[in-house]
């Protein structure tokens, strides 16, 4: 069976693996504006990454289907929903079980059919010390027996503070504190052919804060999917 029922969705099967537990894994997706410049052939670097997370979401069906996965947006000008604790923040995908709703909510994404901009807006700012606090509250909401705890940044944007050096220091305590919490972050560079990612502007303090296995180099857009579907399996 490819899709969970909505009965076994809404379960928490206690087990959990034969070993050590699910895994809680959160795509945290810029969706500012530059992650929706066209790319030649029509694409966006911002579609283009909701593919790949759809594709490993997919997968996950038939090699991890007890996984628990979210995904959330950052950057967005509308808070998405209203409820949520702070602005600039929307959950895509609520943290679940590979499950249709969820797929093909980004299915539509991936392909235009849903218009981000429409629901979401990309104008919005950039605090990662709150959006890291959000998706560790998502992480700690997640009941039963549990392995790894991942969240795995997506983002064409080397310098998300712009320069600002006290919302950089928080977001390093963050990341510190996720670290201290077991809980792994690892930064996936999007970027289109040509252009570079400078992990040292920024992001280098927070992988090395929390995410021990970062090689320094960035994946090639045309195989984001499989740098994705490969960093979902530990």
């Amino acid at each position: 069976m490819l899709f969970r029922s909505v009965e076994e969705e809404d379960e928490d099967p206690s087990g959990e693996k034969e070993f050590g537990g699910k895994n809680v894994i959160i795509f945290l997706v810029d969706g500012s504006t530059r992650m929706h410049e066209t790319l030649e052939g029509g694409d966006t670097l911002f579609n283009t990454s909701i593919a790949a997370i759809n594709a490993a979401m997919k997968s996950k069906i038939f090699t991890s289907s007890l996984d628990v996965i979210g995904v959330v947006g950052f950057g967005t000008t509308n808070k998405v929903p209203e409820t949520l604790d702070f602005n600039n923040i929307s959950e895509i995908c609520p943290a679940k079980y590979p499950c249709r709703d969820n797929i093909v909510t980004l299915e539509k994404l991936s392909v235009g059919e849903t218009d981000f901009q429409a629901v979401y807006g990309g104008e919005g700012a950039i605090k990662l010390n709150e959006v890291l606090w959000h998706c560790q509250s998502i992480i700690s909401e997640v009941g039963g027996k549990v392995g790894s705890r991942r969240i795995l940044l997506l983002t064409c944007n080397d310098d998300p503070h712009e320069g600002d050096q006290t919302l950089n220091l928080q977001a390093r305590r963050k990341a510190g504190d996720l670290q201290s919490n077991n809980i792994f972050l690892e930064v996936v560079p999007v970027n289109p052919p040509g252009q570079t990612f400078n992990m040292s502007t920024f992001y280098s303090d927070i992988v090395r804060l929390a995410d021990d296995d970062w090689s320094g180099s960035a994946p090639d857009i045309h195989s984001l999917a499989d740098t994705v579907d490969r960093k979902t399996h530990v």
